[in-house]
């Protein structure tokens, strides 16, 4: 109940600077849902479409406005994943080193894995880009894996500002096209998006558990055959 009315008096406060303070007030509103405050993320670019566009505002303008809200809206979210990356980059190796058999992963083939995108010179800006323009895929998390595979901070960058992009504008005009329903609509991505998260963290359950027994039958038989 309390974290409800966090989550409540942080959106209406996110809101409010939108209608004050117009572009700058989307910049804050991103950054602080992508730092530490769990806003539904596609609520703050929805509700910038619709504040700060007039309905009436023709289809030239309002593209002019949309690509204005989606630049500032992809710069703060770019800024905000710096957090989740570096706590992978950081911090993430060194938990699965130390508790390997908990990730069920280990360092050594995570190089691999890594080595193998490198080998492949559209593979990461690919994947970074598609991650980031989809609405529904959970942006921290995805920030966290780039940092734990350590991947190029210059490459992370460019291609979370350049995905954010076309998330940002499709969010703000979607925003701008259903008007006062909006907050309904972010909603619904929202959960759809928390979907995408507690899929994400079931498959890695059933990786590492799948992989586990793997190995124990694998460790089994060769001790039986020795």
């Amino acid at each position: 109940m309390i974290l409800g009315e966090l989550v409540e008096t942080f959106t209406t406060t996110v809101i409010n600077w939108i209608r004050t303070l117009g572009l700058f007030g989307v910049f804050l509103g991103v950054i602080i849902e992508s730092v530490i405050i769990p806003i539904p993320s596609p609520l703050i670019m929805m509700g910038a479409g619709f504040i700060l566009l007039s309905p009436d505002l023709g289809i030239t303008a309002a593209i002019i406005q949309l690509l204005l809200i989606a630049v500032v809206g992809a710069f703060a979210s770019t800024l905000g994943s710096y957090i989740g990356y570096g706590i992978g980059y950081y911090g993430g190796r060194p938990a699965i080193q130390k508790y390997k058999w908990l990730f069920g992963v280990s360092v050594e083939e995570l190089d691999i894995m890594q080595n193998k995108f490198e080998a492949r010179p559209g593979a990461i800006p690919g994947i970074i880009f598609t991650l980031r323009a989809i609405p529904i895929i959970p942006l921290s998390v995805m920030s966290f894996i780039f940092g734990v595979l350590r991947i190029r901070v210059e490459k992370f960058t460019i291609w979370t500002f350049l995905g954010a992009l076309p998330r940002c504008f499709s969010l703000a005009a979607l925003g701008w096209i259903v008007g006062r329903t909006y907050a309904g609509l972010a909603e619904a991505i929202d959960f759809f998006e928390t979907i995408t998260l507690v899929a994400i963290v079931v498959i890695i359950v059933a990786y590492i558990v799948y992989k586990k027994k793997f190995s124990d039958r694998l460790l089994h038989k060769i001790e039986k055959t020795v």
